[in-house]
């Protein structure tokens, strides 16, 4: 009995003490500039070396644009997108596991 509660509390702290591991995707500025750059970051420390595909949608009509980033030994990388100069009022930026990033176009 006295190892089972043991093992499972070894067990508990390795989990609570393993590193964690995130993706994040960032868009800057915020909000973005109509016919300007937005700058790309994103971070997955799990696919260094790999290219990442970014999808950016919006538009009237509806449309989608891909931006690659490629990942460094770390697992970081950057990018840029070409903001549209009109027709946009919002970009949905999309990459893996990551939440959909909304961003304002003005």
């Amino acid at each position: 009995m006295k190892t089972s509660v043991v093992r499972g509390l070894a067990a508990i702290l390795f989990v609570l003490t393993a590193p964690v591991i995130a993706q994040s995707l960032r868009v800057s500025p915020d909000p973005l500039s109509a016919g300007g750059t937005a700058n790309l970051t994103y971070d997955d420390a799990t696919k260094p070396g790999k290219i990442i595909v970014v999808t950016v949608g919006g538009g009237m009509p509806w449309t989608v644009q891909v931006v690659e980033i490629t990942l460094d030994a770390a697992g970081h990388g950057t990018g840029t997108w070409a903001v549209p100069a009109a027709g946009w009022n919002k970009g949905y930026f999309n990459a893996p596991n990551v939440a959909e990033q909304i961003i304002l176009i003005q």
